[in-house]
């Protein structure tokens, strides 16, 4: 891959880590390329006990060794997760040995694996960065793009994908399947890094792709980068420096269980910075800040909601307690009683914390429907709503006056654990009335909406808008209605909390609902007109129905994929009213198009699903016979010169009658996407083979040329080609393309008007005789023989069957 090179040049060249190009040259044994003696292994032995004998000198035999065989043990009892946890204290801190030391006493000691306190001295710590390594599961063999090595352990994997391709591929694709064929390789592993080499981002081996985060600074004070500013040379410097790296590893990870599934957590790039700057002010020697930090002002690390608050605050007291003095003791103080239980639940599921609270779990699944369809209200029927509100004096009588009985909801609160049971998707507990409770500090990923009846204003407001912008199982951005009319508090306090580099300008961050509207609007017209200009009327899809809709919906996506440039254009647009729409949703004006949107939608998606799955294996089946057909063989003397054959002079135009045949556009186009990958492959390791690629576009070109003629002058084409011999004279081939001609013109007219004819056995029938009848009586006398006229006449039914001649007419 081409952005492999650049990646492993950055990692080698600035952040001067070393670089092996293992494909195919490796070699095994212990004198190889990277010691390892077979592809199954993936921690590199020879550079582990030469770490451990290097940070750990002076000892027995044996306890290197010991250390080693726990370093390569694997626990095939134990889930990916739970093996992974265990090496990584291996790896912060040290693996355990008994050994005898010199006058015989037994003696426990850790061995270090890496050395935290200089990670930059290349006489404590190798950095090795290697492309494409062979790993071997019990199955499936596999290549991974990019692995970091840290004195022999695999701590980083890279995922590289094609500039024009989504980052998801990487996860979905790639990523995904390592983990299921290759666990092992995970074992180690700190960091998965994703790129397209634009876009770039980070997660642990628990995150799903909506919680991979991108490394935008490598300072607190850094600007953020510009839309055409690649993220993957800011990921690489920011992470993968050697003290980033080993301080990330050492300081910056968790093992959360605080939501009941343990999770790896791996800090984002706003709490690695605020943790580090709070860890820098505290050890600076600068007398200013020095006077700061004595007279208590140590600093403000402000977060919104969702920002990690929680885990910042572990990050920061591990590391302190690690890297500075265990001595300190940190005290932590809240204004509702359920932010402290949060901030303790998650210090002590992170295990920083003793948990004195532990409730026992009876370990029951929750209940799940089964049933794919059901009714909106049933849906709404199971809905429970609870008030959630804090106790007073007087609070029956109060609520009476409001005709609400507040005892059941009382008692819920008191029997209950409502705080749990509501950050669940799946319970029935979907709808909570509140006051000031879980307004701040409460956080739940799969709220999506909030109402506002309640004056507030500055941080309080900021703090309860939040409470909806969690991202989690597919949700982007959350709904608020206000029902209070605080839109000019919430201008006052985003002018003061969430202006950023932006304080001071005029600029507003709110819209009108109004411009929004035309903007969607406009996008829509913008789309319909794309359509248009291709040749696909939306007004038609729109009116149509039952499965002439079906038709119409397959018929726009083969024509937005008649090239790369209108699939992408449309892509873009599409995602573009997607997301206006969001942003909009449920603003009546909305309703003036939904007509055109959900039409639109249904092209995009129908597309999305082609191009995860392309079936070509019926054009390849075609490509097969036609080289079944056209290839020979002959016997070679021994003093026959060998053959060479011009590529240049293949018969380009049979192999796009076959392509042509089988294959709508949109399995054309992402098989020139394989191609492309491959021949850029190709060409990386081997620039000589230009020529194969330039050969490669010629043909393109040349086929994109042919398709874009007259569609009636193209199926005549298919045919004439399915009839002709290489052996005719010229007469003949004009003769046969008329033949070809008026076969189409009497089946379009006659037989192929019968309604859905290829359903009909008595009506395939007559196509075919019709096919035979007018072969036999046209076709040239010399030169077909009875069973080659049948032979062809099988080939021209076949194709009319597959093209779903006579239900798409070829006069469009």
């Amino acid at each position: 891959m081409l952005i492999q090179q650049p990646t492993a040049e950055l990692l080698e060249q600035e952040l001067k880590w070393d670089s092996v190009f293992a494909y195919d040259t490796e070699g095994f044994g212990p004198e190889s390329l990277l010691g390892r003696t077979s592809d199954r292994e993936v921690v590199l032995r020879r550079d582990v006990e030469a770490a451990l004998r290097r940070l750990n000198p002076g000892l027995p035999d044996d306890a290197y060794h010991d250390a080693l065989a726990q370093v390569t043990a694997d626990d095939r009892t134990k889930t990916l997760l739970q093996v992974n946890k265990e090496k990584y204290r291996l790896l912060r801190d040290g693996v355990p040995v008994k050994y005898r030391d010199e006058a015989g006493r037994m003696t426990d000691r850790r061995l270090k694996l890496v050395d935290f306190d200089d990670p930059a001295n290349p006489k404590k710590n190798r950095f090795l960065v290697v492309r494409e390594l062979w790993v071997k599961g019990d199955t499936y063999r596999r290549r991974p793009d990019v692995l970091g090595y840290v004195n022999g352990l695999p701590l980083v994997f890279i995922e590289l994908k094609r500039y024009d391709q989504h980052i998801d591929k990487a996860f979905k694709q790639n990523y995904s399947d390592y983990k299921d064929t290759i666990p092992h390789l995970f074992h180690w592993n700190a960091l998965i890094l994703l790129s397209n080499g634009v876009d770039a981002k980070y997660g642990s081996i628990t995150s799903i792709m909506e919680h991979f985060s991108r490394w935008k600074r490598q300072k607190e004070e850094d600007p953020e980068p510009t839309a055409d500013q690649p993220l993957l040379p800011l990921l690489l410097r920011g992470m993968l420096n050697k003290e980033a790296l080993l301080d990330l590893v050492e300081n910056f990870i968790l093992f959360d269980r605080t939501e009941g599934e343990l999770q790896k957590i791996v800090a984002r790039n706003h709490q690695y910075l605020g943790v580090n700057q709070v860890i820098g002010k505290l050890l600076s020697k600068e007398p200013g800040m020095q006077a700061e930090v004595e007279a208590g002002r140590l600093g403000v690390f402000w977060h919104t909601q969702g920002s990690g608050k929680s885990y910042s605050m572990i990050f920061l007291t591990e590391k302190t307690h690690r890297k500075i003095s265990a001595k300190y003791t940190f005290v932590v103080m809240t204004d509702r009683n359920e932010l402290d239980e949060q901030i303790f639940g998650t210090y002590t599921g992170c295990g920083a914390a003793t948990n004195k609270k532990a409730k026992a779990m009876d370990g029951k699944a929750p209940d799940r429907f089964t049933l794919i369809r059901r009714a909106q209200v049933e849906w709404m029927k199971e809905t429970e709503i609870c008030v959630v509100v804090s106790p007073e004096q007087g609070e029956v009588a109060e609520f009476r006056k409001w005709e609400l009985d507040i005892v059941p909801h009382r008692e819920k609160m008191v029997h209950r654990d409502l705080n749990l049971e509501f950050k669940k998707p799946e319970h029935p507990f979907r709808v909570v009335i509140v006051c000031a409770m879980w307004l701040t500090g409460y956080d739940v990923k799969c709220l999506a909406t909030l109402y506002l009846d309640k004056p507030m204003k500055g941080h309080t407001l900021m703090q309860a808008i939040a409470r909806v912008n969690r991202v989690g199982g597919g949700k982007k951005n959350g709904l608020i209605i206000d029902y209070n009319g605080m839109l000019k508090s919430l201008r006052k306090a985003l002018a003061t909390f969430a202006q950023g580099d932006r304080k001071g300008s005029d600029q507003d961050i709110l819209r009108d609902d109004t411009e929004a509207v035309a903007e969607y609007g406009q996008s829509i017209r913008a789309a319909q007109d794309f359509l248009t200009g291709c040749g696909f009327n939306l007004d038609e899809l729109i009116a149509a129905n039952g499965f002439d809709k079906q038709a119409m919906i397959l018929r726009g996506v083969n024509t937005v994929c008649e090239t790369d440039e209108r699939r992408k254009t449309f892509e873009v647009m599409a995602d573009d009213i997607a997301a206006r729409f969001r942003g909009i949703f449920p603003n009546p004006g909305l309703y003036a198009y939904d007509e055109q949107e959900n039409a639109i939608a249904a092209i995009y998606n129908r597309l999305q699903e082609s191009k995860e799955s392309p079936d070509v294996s019926e054009m390849l089946q075609a490509l097969y016979a036609v080289i079944d057909t056209a290839v020979t063989t002959d016997t070679l003397t021994v003093n026959e010169p060998p053959v060479r054959y011009e590529l240049t002079k293949i018969d380009i135009s049979r192999l796009q009658a076959e392509f042509e045949r089988t294959c709508p556009n949109i399995k054309m186009l992402n098989l020139r996407e394989k191609i492309e990958k491959r021949l850029e492959a190709m060409i990386a390791r081997n620039p000589t083979r230009v020529d194969l690629y330039e050969r490669y576009q010629e043909i393109v070109a040349e086929y994109n040329k042919e398709y874009n003629k007259d569609k009636d002058a193209v199926e005549v084409q298919k045919v004439f080609d399915l009839l002709q011999k290489d052996t005719q004279t010229r007469p003949e081939r004009e003769r046969i393309k008329e033949v070809a001609k008026e076969l189409l013109d009497k089946l379009l007219s006659d037989k192929l008007q019968i309604d859905h004819w290829r359903e009909k056995a008595t009506a395939q029938a007559q196509v075919k005789a019709e096919i035979i009848k007018h072969l036999f009586v046209n076709l040239p006398e010399t030169g077909y023989a009875e069973h080659e006229i049948s032979a062809r006449a099988d080939l021209v039914f076949a194709h009319l069957y597959q093209t779903c001649a006579g239900t798409m007419a070829f006069h469009q």
